[in-house]
């Protein structure tokens, strides 16, 4: 009988045992993990959010890429979601593992009333990335010209060079975008700064076979006959890519120059 008892015992603990192991199995599948509050964020979702929060979730949690809640928010727009995270705190200068802020997650991201509101908050404008990038040259070189002309007005740099020696304006004339380049030579950026390679805008404008880009420069005193570091000029390189028109633009105001 006794040996009986023991068995039974023996088997309710067994099956009590299996039965807390899968309410903590249960728990685990529908507990709101860490990863939930950038899911959350980038989604504007506040109320979960704010619920993670106060459940005990830092507002300037990292995920895998050293990204903060704020940084997933700005880079998605989430207007709303950034005061909410702002309010509870977060670190409006946080940085990512390659040294990238919210603010700088905006630009990229062409998300101009962010950019605004970031820069209204006290985000530093000048802040660089591990490559030298600032948020303005994120904007430009994104052809994301609201956000690139909040950041002017904010009173960033124009002809910050990053450790390559990209400016905003080398960035925008290389990937070919004609209004924030205008913008750009608007505000008096320096047309004729070269990068590392000794190329100033216009040679990138020209490689790229961007007409509107390479009049507008030579319109605000670009140089046409500038040469690279391997001796070529900007009519050299548009010869090669076989850009006739460009070419042509080139020869007359190098011309004229004379």
């Amino acid at each position: 009988m006794q040996i009986k008892e023991l068995t039974l015992s023996k088997v309710f603990i067994f099956l009590f045992t299996i039965y807390a192991l899968c309410l903590a199995l249960t728990a685990a599948v529908f507990a709101v993990t860490p990863e939930s509050v950038f899911v959350a964020a980038g989604r504007g979702d506040t109320d979960t959010v704010r619920a993670l929060i106060a459940e005990g979730t830092n507002v300037d949690i990292r995920d895998e890429e050293g990204r903060t809640p704020l940084m997933i928010a700005a880079g998605k727009g989430q207007l709303d979601m950034v005061y909410e995270l702002i309010s509870k705190r977060a670190n409006v200068n946080a940085r990512d593992k390659i040294e990238r802020s919210p603010l700088m997650y905006a630009a990229w991201k062409g998300q101009a009333q962010t950019v605004k509101a970031l820069v209204a908050i006290g985000s530093d404008v000048e802040a660089q990335s591990k490559n030298g990038l600032t948020s303005l040259m994120y904007a430009a070189r994104f052809g994301n010209t609201d956000a690139t002309e909040i950041l002017i007005e904010a009173g960033a740099d124009l002809n910050h060079r990053s450790k390559s020696g990209l400016t905003a304006l080398i960035s925008a004339a290389w990937y070919g975008h004609a209004e924030t380049v205008k913008l750009l030579l608007a505000h008096h950026a320096d047309v004729n700064a070269q990068d590392e390679e000794g190329r100033i805008a216009l040679f990138h404008a020209a490689d790229g076979g961007y007409v509107e880009i390479v009049k507008a420069m030579i319109a605000k005193g670009a140089n046409v006959t500038a040469k690279d570091k391997d001796g070529r000029t900007a009519i050299e390189v548009a010869e090669i890519r076989g850009h006739t028109e460009i070419v042509k633009i080139l020869k007359e105001a190098a011309t004229a120059k004379k």
